[in-house]
């Protein structure tokens, strides 16, 4: 057995719920518990589907993971390194950033519309990647649009001239950028057509296979995790109740 590639030891996340000012009375806080003592890992290359109803907890647990967000309790361990004692704003200068990338659930609203692709997927190389001439950036950026299936010539286009499936293929070419080993996909192809959905999700099943990267797929499609994950992990009122391989989960 290999380490871990993410471990989580007891993770939760609350919420503070504003309450109105009672005469006499002593504003109580309130908090809304969006996530509660998750405790899970998975290891190099795994594919791990997280599922669940609208609300439980899914988005939130992955932004924790993501370092978008800073946990209330718990250790977020990255390859052994608690990531999460690291401020969300800070991490996002830190070294092991590149190594945490995210697929968002709406590639037009995580697309800076001022950006053309090529500049899209050059960014994580400009704010993270080695200090390289601008040749070399553009000559990766080629090869990361390839590698998605990206023609070249739609590089120099901005978000509202490119198709659904082309602005999903620009933003895992971004997320590919700095050579992760963890890619958590927030349900990547929700905002996609049926026939769309099926060449990205056999796209990112060929990564996978290729580059050897783990994948945390948010999902409400069980198709998608059935054929996609290894294992699943099902939360409920932001807990995890449920954990097997995907082949005894679905079979039971």
């Amino acid at each position: 057995m290999t380490s871990p590639l993410l471990s989580l030891q007891a993770v939760s996340k609350r919420f503070p719920i504003a309450t109105p000012v009672r005469l006499g009375k002593k504003r109580e806080p309130h908090w809304l518990h969006a996530v509660e003592d998750v405790t899970f890992s998975m290891q190099p290359g795994e594919s791990v589907g997280l599922v669940g109803e609208s609300g439980c907890g899914k988005s939130t647990l992955a932004r924790l993971i993501a370092r978008l967000l800073d946990t209330s309790d718990g250790r977020v361990l990255f390859h052994g390194t608690d990531i999460g004692s690291i401020p969300a704003a800070q991490f996002a200068r830190h070294p092991a950033r590149g190594k945490i990338q995210m697929v968002f659930q709406d590639a037009t609203d995580s697309l800076d519309p001022r950006y053309v692709a090529r500049e899209a997927i050059a960014e994580p190389l400009r704010r993270l990647g080695a200090r390289t001439d601008g040749a070399a950036r553009q000559a990766r950026v080629e090869a990361l649009a390839n590698s998605v299936g990206l023609p070249r010539e739609l590089l120099s286009r901005y978000p509202h001239q490119l198709s659904g499936g082309q602005k999903a293929r620009v933003g895992i070419a971004r997320a590919l950028a700095l050579d992760p080993q963890l890619l958590i996909l927030d349900e990547p192809t929700a905002a996609l057509d049926v026939s769309v959905q099926a060449v990205i999700l056999k796209l990112l099943a060929e990564l996978r296979t290729r580059l050897g990267i783990g994948y945390l797929f948010v999902s409400h499609d069980l198709n998608v995790v059935r054929l996609l994950c290894d294992r699943v992990l099902v939360m409920y009122l932001g807990k995890v109740v449920e954990s097997a391989p995907a082949h005894e989960l679905f079979n039971a």
